[in-house]
């Protein structure tokens, strides 16, 4: 009889598990090469491990039920709810392999207004606030501006150059970050909301780019009028370096209604953060992409 050293196993991702469940389900034997397979069969002694490629027997797939049992990994991952970590802890040991992530179709967003409500619930005007998307999609609204990064986000009611896009009908939606709500989440509300959505984010190459994502109607950027003073004035303090490592991304470009901004931000080599923007409080224009 095998026995497994159970504190010496590492954690198995979902497509891991389910790699495993199919082998289960299968019940012939296999010879599987893979890295993370030859580190389970060495840290369990499930199978037999021949020239980097594991070979389980039907021997070793009845053992590696059991150690599945034991360690309370469903068979099928029909034999449990995976939506949430918190369904998820209930039938494994590892709750992060929850089918979606604790933000999932999750926002953050803020008003400048206090009219939007929630059921009976104000949204404070200038203060983050975490909704759901059917709360989002609920709201009488007619604009969305996604803002890149959340410093910005966080102090929006300080920015009059940003303030002036929004009115009682707009909420500022954060992009979403590693680690932090989800751009996945923000694919969805893209799909579904009706009403215009614009775009905010980095002047640089990398974030020209994703002004022609599709979903956009229009994108706020610098006046390209403001923008030739400030370099003529020498007052223009740009990211040469990301700018340099960003450029290959302008290769993609074709958004003619940008047409100007991308000669701009060529000929001069601009990069230049939201953060910057707001600290000059450089002006804002929003232009159409359709």
């Amino acid at each position: 009889k095998r026995h497994w050293r159970v504190n010496s196993m590492p954690s198995l991702t979902r497509q891991q598990i389910s790699t495993l469940q199919t082998i289960i389900g299968k019940n012939i034997p296999i010879r599987k090469k893979a890295k993370w397979l030859v580190h389970f069969a060495h840290a369990t002694g499930i199978g037999s491990v021949r020239s980097n490629a594991v070979e389980l027997s039907i021997t070793d797939i009845e053992t590696l039920k059991g150690y599945f049992v034991t360690q309370r990994i469903p068979l099928t991952f029909e034999d449990g709810d995976l939506s949430t970590r918190t369904t998820t802890a209930k039938v494994l040991s590892n709750e992060k392999i929850a089918q979606s992530s604790v933000t999932h179709c999750r926002y953050l967003v803020s008003t400048l207004s206090d009219t939007l409500h929630i059921e009976k619930s104000v949204l404070p005007a200038g203060r983050a606030t975490d909704v759901t998307l059917e709360e989002l999609l609920s709201l009488p609204l007619s604009r969305l501006i996604i803002v890149e990064n959340l410093e910005t986000f966080l102090n929006l009611r300080l920015y009059s150059n940003i303030q002036q896009f929004a009115d009682e009908r707009t909420l500022f939606v954060f992009r979403g970050m590693k680690g932090c709500y989800s751009t996945k989440s923000l694919l969805s509300l893209m799909e579904q909301f009706e009403g215009e959505k614009i775009g905010y984010f980095d002047f640089d190459p990398q974030g020209l780019i994703q002004c022609g994502h599709k979903g956009f109607d229009g994108v706020i950027v610098p006046e390209a009028g403001a923008l030739t003073r400030l370099m003529m004035h020498g007052h223009m303090l740009s990211d040469n370096d990301k700018f340099t490592k960003q450029h290959h991304c302008t290769l993609s470009f074709n958004q003619e209604r940008l047409k100007t901004h991308y000669e701009m931000m060529c000929k001069y080599k601009l990069a230049l953060s939201q953060e910057y923007l707001s600290a000059i409080e450089a002006p804002l224009d929003m232009i159409a992409l359709n």
